[in-house]
């Protein structure tokens, strides 16, 4: 296809300074965000900031041994990436939720610079800003990387990945040390999640072939070989002592029912999924570009105006090869959360900017102007709600329906439970060491949010879960036992939840919990914990009477200990 000049209006100054506009001004709403969360927002981000915790108190007490320890022998079916990457700023400056986050959202920065150099290589920077702008307007980017995540590593490898890649694409022959660039990448993602292997393997697959048959030649089967190489020697140290561990994980992780949309493989639940992809993963109006790209170049190509080269072809089918077959398995899979799905976007971000620098959407003033409204009408709505607006604390109905909601609630403020408080009260009662039970789901009340102030002291405690809704219904008899073994126990009679995660589900027992615990003579009267920001909820808290000790712990009573 012959593209026009560039407009005055939408030349490649213009789109570098929107990118990076884009990507500046996320990052201070981003900021904004994290100060705003002095505490961990769900289970996972409370574990892992938790993990951070141990990580230093290992290294302060045992020295770099420890700290190997603790990184190679805790929490194994999770490969270390992102507890590694913090320590050079952890280890000397002590941990706190926003710095692990902080970190988090600067290695995003570098995600989005590499996957900028990845399309830049093939179609110029114009293609380069376009692919930025991709990734930072997709909610499921952002939203993730605002928390301290296991995620934030992948991202960076797979964009590292592409760029290695691509930045030979073209060459005559392999470079010296770009099969380095690649064996790095790789390692680093296998050190990340398990899933790069799904993004990895096509990708490289489809180089190889593309170098057989001659259609690109700067990477050969020697230099991908020693690349894969490079890489298993990296990812060893961790694999070789977790590789059951972690892989037992990921198949866990795949088959987790709360976050399934319905049957698998039903039509009505590739529906659904489709519109996660539209509503949460890309965002409506990221989404209808996408679309509008795609089928412009599918009429182009049938009025024979597209005018590509073979390895410009070449290198965006790299990106749909490295996207597709994710997202695929993951619409015909059991657990349809859109955060494990979303590395599946960093290689698509490069083919489909691409495609625009190629097909006109960033030359042409009419394409160029119908991006950039798209583009940056769901900037603003990621980033513009107001703190005063109720809907802003509690989300809109997407986040009542979809798991991570829309664009409209990625920076939504998350509630905050502060349990110092009831650690102070254990230390009152000169609990050491407690066991605390608690029934109901929130995503405040669960083991590692209780546990943080704990962890954060280096002090032992004991926490159980007494039921779960996917286990079958509930065991009062099992229940009560738990109950007699332990020195503190939770409950928030009010609270209903959502119907995501199944907290609906979880907490309909506890109005009849609370009369349990009253009429059971082990207890005191339940003392009144108020909690939360927005959402002001009572807390009953039952302590075992003074001089009454708890039964032994039963075997079957899982106590998750933290020390």
């Amino acid at each position: 296809m012959e593209l026009k000049s560039p407009s005055k209006a939408f030349g490649t100054a213009f789109w570098l300074g929107f990118a990076l506009v884009a990507l500046v001004g996320v990052t201070i709403a981003a900021l904004f965000w994290i100060f705003d969360h002095p505490f961990g927002t769900n289970w996972d981000e409370a574990r892992y900031i938790n993990n951070a915790y141990k990580d230093v108190w290992s290294f302060r007490q045992e020295g770099l041994f420890g700290l190997a320890k603790s990184i190679l022998g805790s929490d194994r079916s999770r490969p270390s990436a992102f507890r590694i990457l913090v320590l050079p700023f952890t280890l000397p400056l002590g941990v706190s939720p926003q710095r692990l986050r902080i970190i988090s959202f600067a290695c995003l920065w570098l995600t989005v610079g590499l996957t900028f150099l990845a399309a830049r290589c093939i179609a110029g920077s114009a293609a380069g800003a376009f692919a930025a702008l991709f990734l930072i307007t997709c909610p499921i980017i952002v939203a993730p990387n605002l928390r301290f995540y296991v995620d934030y590593p992948l991202y960076l490898a797979i964009a590292g990945l592409m760029y290695f890649l691509l930045a030979d694409w073209q060459r005559e022959q392999p470079s010296r040390w770009g099969w380095v660039g690649i064996g790095l990448a790789l390692g680093l993602g296998a050190w990340s999640k398990p899933p790069i292997v799904l993004i990895a393997t096509p990708i490289l697959l489809l180089t190889w072939a593309l170098s057989y048959y001659q259609i690109t030649t700067g990477h050969t089967l020697k230099s991908l070989l020693k690349a894969v190489g490079l890489a298993i020697v990296v990812m060893s140290p961790w694999w070789v002592l977790n590789f059951s561990q972690s892989f037992a994980k990921a198949f866990r992780s795949g088959g987790y029912t709360p976050h399934s949309l319905g049957p698998k493989g039903s039509i009505e639940t590739l529906w659904k999924w489709c519109g996660v992809f539209v509503q949460t993963m890309l965002g409506q109006t990221l989404a209808l570009l996408t679309l509008a790209i795609l089928l412009g170049v599918i009429v182009q190509s049938l009025r024979h105006r597209v005018n590509l080269t073979s390895n410009q072809w070449a290198a965006i089918a790299l990106g749909f090869a490295g996207s597709l077959p994710m997202l695929i398995l993951g619409a015909f899979g059991t657990n349809h959360n859109p955060r494990l799905l979303a590395p599946a976007l960093l290689p698509l971000a490069v083919a489909i900017g691409i495609l625009a620098a190629l097909t006109g959407w960033t030359t042409s003033r009419w394409l160029s102007a119908a991006a950039v409204a798209l583009l940056g009408f769901q900037l603003t709505v990621m980033v513009s709600p107001s703190a005063s607006d109720g809907t802003y604390q509690k989300g809109d109905a997407a986040s009542q329906n979809w798991l991570w909601g829309d664009p409209s609630v990625t920076m939504q403020r998350i509630e905050q439970w502060d349990w110092s408080q009831l650690k102070a009260l254990c230390d009152q009662r000169q609990l050491k060491d407690p066991v605390i039970s608690y029934l109901g789901s929130h995503l405040m009340l669960n083991v590692p949010q209780i546990a943080r102030p704990w962890v954060q002291a280096n002090e032992p405690v004991r926490i159980h879960w007494l039921w779960q809704e996917h286990k079958g219904e509930i065991d009062w008899a099992q229940v009560m036992r738990f109950v007699d073994a332990s020195n503190v126990v939770l409950v928030a009679p009010t609270y209903i939840g959502t119907v995501l995660d199944r907290q609906s589900i979880n907490n309909r027992h506890n109005p009849e919990f609370v009369q349990r615990l009253e009429a059971n003579p082990r207890f005191d009267k339940p003392i009144l914990f108020t909690v939360g920001r927005f959402e002001r909820l009572p807390l009953l808290v039952f302590l075992q009477k003074p001089g009454q000790m708890p039964n032994p712990v039963p075997a079957d009573m899982a106590t998750n200990p933290f020390q």
